[in-house]
Parts: C-alpha cells; sequence; structure tokens
C-alpha cells in the first residue's frame, strides 16, 4: 500500500453529474494499489501511465517541456507545414511522449476578471458568468472560450469571489486543429502561470451531454473494470509467498483503524444528502433568470452582494451610485412588482455609493 495522504473535502458539493469522473479516480487509484501489492512479475501485466507534457504556445514559436522528469525541451515552429512539425517530433523521440498533452497559453493573449456573485452550486457558475461575457469582455459569448475559478465564498456577505479568464475561441480552435492535423488531443487547455505551471482553469470546449449509448458504454466499462480488478487481485494473492501474507495481515491489523474511521465518515456522507432533497425543489432556471433580468436593468455602476428567492418574493443587497434610481429602473420591467427599499438606504463615502436593501416579487411567477 502507498503511503500517499488522502485529503476529503467535506464541504464539497456533491453532484451527480460527478459520479462518473470521481469512478474513474477511484478505479485509477484502486489499480495503483493493486499495483503496489503484486509481484514484479504480475506488475509487468499493469499498463505504464502516460506522460504528461507540457505545450507553451508563445508568439515566438511552441515549447514543449517533456514529462517524466527528464527535462527535455523541444522548440517547435508552428509557421512550418504538418509533415515539418511531425519531423521535428520524430527527431525529438523517444525522449518525449507526447499521449498526454497540456496546453499553456501565455497570458497576453487572454483577458483576466475577478467578479463578485452570488453563492450558487459549482454547476451553476458557469451559466451565471456566460450571461456576462458580453460585460466582462468585448466578445460575444459564443466567440469565446473561458474558464471560471472560485477563489473564495463569504457565507456572511452571501458572495462568492470567481477568477475569470477569456480566450478568443479562433486562437484557441487554431491550436487544437494544429494538434489534431498531427493526431495530438490537449488532455488540458489552461493559461501559464508565467512559470510554465498551470492557473487552474479549464479552457476546452465543454462536453456535450452523454447519450443513453455512451452511458451504457460507460456503465460495462466500469463492470469490466471492476471484474478485471478483482481478477488481478485473486492472481497477486495467489502468488504471493507465505511470509508476504503474513505480512499482508499485520498491515491489515494496523489498517483496521483506518477502516473504521472510513465507516464513519461514510456514515457522515449519508447524513449531508438530506440537503439534496433542498437541492431538488429548488429551480435553478429561475435563478439564472432572474440574475440575467436584473443583470441587464441594474448600471453598470450597481453591484449586488447578495440575491435571496423565497417563492415569489426576493430580496436584494447590494451597492450603487444611485440607489433610489434603482426603484424606477426595477419596476418599469414587467417582471417584477412591488419594489420597495427594506431597510433605509446607508451612504458609503469610502466606496462613493449607497448601500441598497431592497425586496420585490416575481410577476406572473410559477
Amino acid at each position: 500500500m502507498s503511503d500517499r495522504t488522502i485529503a476529503i473535502d467535506l464541504n464539497a458539493p456533491v453532484r451527480l453529474a460527478d459520479a462518473p469522473a470521481l469512478a474513474r479516480r477511484v478505479l485509477a487509484w484502486w489499480l495503483d494499489e493493486l499495483k503496489a501489492l503484486a509481484p514484479a512479475w504480475a506488475r509487468r501485466m499493469f499498463p505504464e501511465p502516460p506522460q504528461n507534457a507540457t505545450l507553451l504556445v508563445r508568439a515566438d514559436g511552441w515549447r514543449v517541456i517533456s514529462g517524466g522528469g527528464t527535462g527535455r525541451v523541444l522548440d517547435l515552429d508552428p509557421s512550418a507545414d504538418d509533415k515539418g512539425l511531425a519531423d521535428q517530433i520524430l527527431q525529438a523521440a523517444p525522449d518525449f511522449s507526447l499521449s498526454r498533452l497540456t496546453v499553456l497559453l501565455p497570458q497576453a493573449a487572454i483577458l483576466r476578471r475577478r467578479m463578485a456573485l452570488p453563492i450558487m452550486a459549482d454547476g451553476d457558475l458557469r451559466s451565471a458568468v456566460e450571461l456576462q461575457i458580453d460585460r466582462l469582455s468585448p466578445f460575444k459569448a459564443d466567440a469565446v472560450r473561458f474558464g471560471v475559478r472560485v477563489v473564495d465564498r463569504d457565507r456572511v456577505e452571501g458572495t462568492s469571489t470567481v477568477d475569470v479568464v477569456i480566450a478568443p475561441r479562433e486562437m484557441v480552435e487554431a491550436v487544437e486543429d494544429r494538434l489534431r492535423a498531427l493526431a495530438f488531443v490537449p488532455a488540458v487547455v489552461d493559461v501559464d502561470a508565467g512559470d510554465g505551471s498551470r492557473m487552474g482553469f479549464d479552457l476546452r470546449a465543454p462536453k456535450q451531454g452523454a447519450t443513453p449509448q455512451r452511458a451504457l458504454l460507460v456503465n460495462l466499462g466500469f463492470v469490466f473494470g471492476a471484474a478485471l480488478a478483482w481478477y488481478v487481485a485473486g492472481v497477486a494473492w495467489d502468488a504471493s509467498r507465505e511470509r508476504e501474507v503474513e505480512g499482508w495481515q499485520t498491515r491489515i491489523a494496523e489498517l483496521r483503524p483506518l477502516a473504521q474511521r472510513s465507516a464513519t465518515l461514510r456514515q457522515q456522507l449519508e447524513a449531508m444528502t438530506q440537503p439534496l432533497a433542498i437541492a431538488r425543489a429548488h429551480k435553478p432556471g429561475l435563478t439564472l433568470g432572474i440574475v440575467d433580468a436584473l443583470t441587464k436593468l441594474m448600471p453598470d455602476s450597481a453591484r449586488l452582494t447578495e440575491l435571496r428567492v423565497t417563492g415569489e418574493a426576493i430580496e436584494l443587497t447590494g451597492f450603487a451610485a444611485d440607489a433610489p434610481g434603482l426603484i424606477a429602473k426595477i419596476e418599469a420591467s414587467k417582471l417584477f412588482k412591488e419594489v420597495k427599499f427594506r431597510s433605509p438606504v446607508m451612504r458609503r463615502p469610502e466606496l462613493n455609493k449607497d448601500r441598497f436593501e431592497m425586496s420585490l416579487r416575481l410577476e406572473n411567477a410559477r
């Protein structure tokens, strides 16, 4: 068994859409543990994991940094034709493995924005940011690739601070198409942090929803992988010598307290599923529609720090250069009614803005 530390974030949101990716990571971890337990002859049956190489996209050319700890660097000329690029890569073989490629875009080619949003599920953050791409950049939403990363959540103020990076879609697709012509598919498309490392964004094209056939194949793959894992475990167990069995029994005795802790954590996780019933009753599309409508009604000088929707009732908290003028703007919309302040407007001299707390109701809410 490996001695790697496993961190479990009990505050992370649980979503069913994350189950396939989580299952793949668990299966990969389980195979690594089996490989560590297996004798030398059985380890050769396991495929070697692909080495990760990094492609730095720069104005003066492309630079590929080899994975696997070799430290090799390969400079490519993207202006060359496909055959020329392929010849450059073949000359560097076998020191370079491009089966798993991380593409890092230069910071000069992207826009970076930091914004505050009401606290919402991670799955809704991308949709909420997409509604405001026109305000964050000079491009339309369908002309860019963008990534979102949560920086901080302030549950007291009810806001999330997120970083957004925006890149022209044509630039990203040009790099992807060039690599695809060479039979390379990037595993990651991110932004260079300045030292050759990732900033932690995902600028790949959003994946399409899985078809029923694809879901069936994925489930069959999980079943086959589980059966194969148990078969390999049986072979490794039968091939072990008697003293290895004794060593395993000692190790099992050491791991028993960890297993008890895992059982306790499982009970805690099961207790955390109760909020899912509340989440099912929530209508994310309605919330995003309200955010979209308010974003279009409010001027650029206004900023929301809290949005609370309870049935037809809506409560807003935020800052504006002219808070009283917001009443008329919102009342002019056919979506809202009974717009009024819940408390006196407070002037914040350090911000040169008014802090307001407002309540309103949805017109013809369903």
